[in-house]
């Protein structure tokens, strides 16, 4: 059984990420990622670009962003 990713709630990811990242996947070609780096510079997470743009319903990372925010993992205790 998997188990369900609890998110982190959108005001705290807005005040903890710094920037998020248009980057190609450092061991897949062809594959853009949007990886999430947090104030202090250490990457939180990433996700496909391609999937996020497509359930975004948007074209660019910029349109992107607040969608985004609203998907960072929770793994604070």
């Amino acid at each position: 059984m998997e188990e369900e990713i609890k998110l982190m709630p959108y005001e705290q990811a807005k005040k903890i990420v710094a920037e998020i990242v248009d980057e190609e996947h450092l061991t897949e070609p062809n594959l853009r990622i949007f990886t999430v780096y947090a104030d202090k510079g250490e990457s939180i997470c990433w996700f496909d670009a391609e999937e996020m743009l497509k359930e975004a319903g948007v074209k660019k990372l910029e349109d992107a962003y607040d969608f985004i925010l609203h998907q960072i993992p929770d793994w604070r205790d």
